[in-house]
């Protein structure tokens, strides 16, 4: 899980947590939203390219438990890894 904090990404970029705050604020992101739009990125991915368990790819994406991935992918895209997988497959 490479870069998922806000303070690894900043030592990995060579600067303070808060001048990245302010860089990113500039642009108008947050470090939240861009971790956000890569985790639902990857789920996609990995929901339509593998079989992985909902559990397997939530633990990938660094989700303590299968449901917090659930809620966090429902939340997203408005509908459950499950569904998304199904209407993938179709």
């Amino acid at each position: 899980h490479r870069c998922l904090t806000t303070q690894q990404c900043a030592t990995e970029l060579g600067i303070s947590v808060r001048s990245m705050q302010r860089r990113l604020n500039t642009i108008g992101l947050s470090f939240t939203t861009i971790v956000n739009e890569i985790r639902y990125d990857l789920a996609r991915a990995r929901l339509v390219n593998s079989s992985d368990t909902l559990e397997e790819i939530g633990r990938a994406l660094g989700f303590s438990t299968q449901e917090s991935f659930i809620r966090g992918f429902t939340r997203w895209s408005d509908m459950s890894p499950g569904e998304f997988r199904r209407q993938s497959s179709s």
